[in-house]
């Protein structure tokens, strides 16, 4: 899926979180970024929460 940020756009291989209308939750990959535009890679399975390192 492509997207456009209304800020800075996510980094490469950053987790998104897509809400979808019927309340349910995508995450995905970033996967390709340019300018303002991203391409995101969905994972159709459950989200499971992922705490970044710091």
């Amino acid at each position: 899926m492509s997207a456009a940020a209304a800020g800075d756009p996510p980094a490469c291989n950053d987790v998104v979180r897509a809400s979808l209308g019927d309340g349910s939750e995508l995450c995905g990959m970033v996967r390709w970024v340019d300018g303002n535009l991203f391409g995101v890679e969905f994972d159709t399975r459950a989200c499971v929460a992922v705490t970044q390192p710091s």
